[in-house]
């Protein structure tokens, strides 16, 4: 059986410690080994407290992460050094976003795919830009809203600091204020006691008299369902009797008005009435005469005397 020696052993043993350990780094900075990656840069005038092993998306997968940055103390930039998946093709226009990728402020750097046909490689430089996000628009829209929910608190904390003084103070506005509400409420219930009282005993003879009016007034509602139950059912014939007179009032106006009858000759036909009024006339003649000379008329004699003959006029 081979022996190895105490150096190669040793050896051995070193070899395999730093290869579990750089195994071990690896996973735990999330990189994989087994992966080949592209290299990128991209320079900002703010790193936006991005750090290294920081995420790098696109369209929300990570494809790497964070490698390195650099502070150019010349130019006043930061080089972000990030590597990506070299299966992942970028455009030469896509851009590089700092972003925050949860409401806690988990800073992360954002792939932004461009439009050309053209492909970065390895080593090159992505343009830089500030990133709006989801969650930025959100931080963005929620930290106003906390700045004024501090302000608010802070106010509602020194209201209740002045009112626990007021509480705390003996002999203070706040104990008086209380005492004269108290006194206040006092004489207002003395003074509406009595008046409750009445309006209870009124309600109570109200109650009663509807109670004896009941019965009457159940008679009456009875006597005028009686009333309209006779005048319903009479009702049918009414109608039919005012149908009846109104068509015979009706024949009658044609009637008078088509010249039929007596009458309809006296509205319809003036000869008649020339003639009646003719006659009219030699009646109102006759009559006057018999008035103003009753001789003619009437003879009148104890002996049997003949009258003479009217002279002629």
């Amino acid at each position: 059986m081979l022996r190895l020696s105490r150096e190669a052993q040793i050896g051995l043993m070193a070899a395999g410690a730093a290869i579990i350990l750089f195994f071990g780094l690896n996973y735990l900075k999330g990189h994989s080994v087994f992966q080949r990656y592209n290299t990128y840069y991209a320079i900002f005038q703010n790193a936006d407290n991005l750090s290294t092993s920081d995420k790098v998306l696109y369209r929300g997968y990570k494809v790497g992460q964070v490698q390195d940055l650099r502070f150019n103390p010349r130019t006043g930039e930061v080089l972000i050094e990030f590597e990506v998946l070299r299966e992942i093709p970028l455009p030469i226009d896509s851009r590089a976003t700092i972003a925050n990728l949860d409401l806690l402020g988990t800073k992360g750097l954002w792939i932004v795919p461009g439009f050309s046909e053209r492909l970065a490689q390895d080593g090159d430089t992505l343009r830089d830009s500030l990133a709006t996000g989801t969650f930025d628009k959100v931080l963005q829209e929620v930290r106003p809203i906390k700045d004024r929910l501090d302000t608010l608190l802070g106010h509602l904390n020194q209201t209740a600091i002045y009112l626990n003084r007021l509480l705390d103070s003996r002999g203070g506005p706040v104990p008086e204020a209380i005492g004269a509400v108290r006194t206040l409420s006092e004489g207002i219930h003395a003074e509406l006691s009595p008046t409750a009282q009445r309006l209870r005993q009124t309600l109570q003879s109200l109650d009663q008299t509807l109670a004896e009016l009941r019965p009457t007034l159940k008679k009456t509602l009875e006597s005028v369902q009686g009333v309209a139950d006779s005048t319903a059912e009479r009702l049918p014939s009414l109608l039919a009797r005012l149908d009846s007179s109104s068509a015979q009032l009706h024949l009658a106006l044609r009637a008078l008005n088509e010249a039929q009858g007596t009458a309809g000759l006296l509205l319809r036909d003036s000869s008649l009435y020339r003639d009646l009024d003719k006659t009219a006339i030699s009646l109102r003649r006759l009559l006057d005469e018999l008035r103003i000379h009753p001789e003619r008329f009437v003879h009148f004699s104890l002996f049997g005397r003949r009258p003479k003959p009217p002279a002629d006029e």
